[in-house]
């Protein structure tokens, strides 16, 4: 059934929020810095709704012995890009998460 593959975004105005596999989270960074944390698995898509990264950043932080594009585990990616809207992607094979 359709339905049950559509998921609802998340709007995120501060702090930190742990993300789902299959979520779609929707940034207001005009409100202040986040934080998404990934899950174990699976993908998740972030956007910059506002178009403030630069001065609000996003911190994407992948679990502890993870890594996002090959960089060292447990380091978080920095988003200071204005408008930015990537999918991050788990690799089934390892560790790495990757960003496209």
């Amino acid at each position: 059934m359709l339905a049950d593959k559509v998921t609802t975004p998340t709007v995120v105005t501060t702090g930190t929020t742990a993300a789902r596999d299959g979520g779609i989270y929707l940034c207001r960074t005009s409100t202040g810095a986040i934080t998404i944390q990934l899950p174990s698995s699976g993908s998740v898509q972030i956007i910059d709704v506002d178009g403030s990264a630069s001065t609000n950043n996003i911190t994407v932080d992948p679990p502890a012995t993870d890594s996002i594009m090959d960089g060292s585990a447990d380091e978080n990616m920095l988003i200071d890009l204005n408008w930015f809207a990537g999918t991050f992607t788990r690799r089934p094979s390892g560790t790495n998460w990757s960003v496209s």
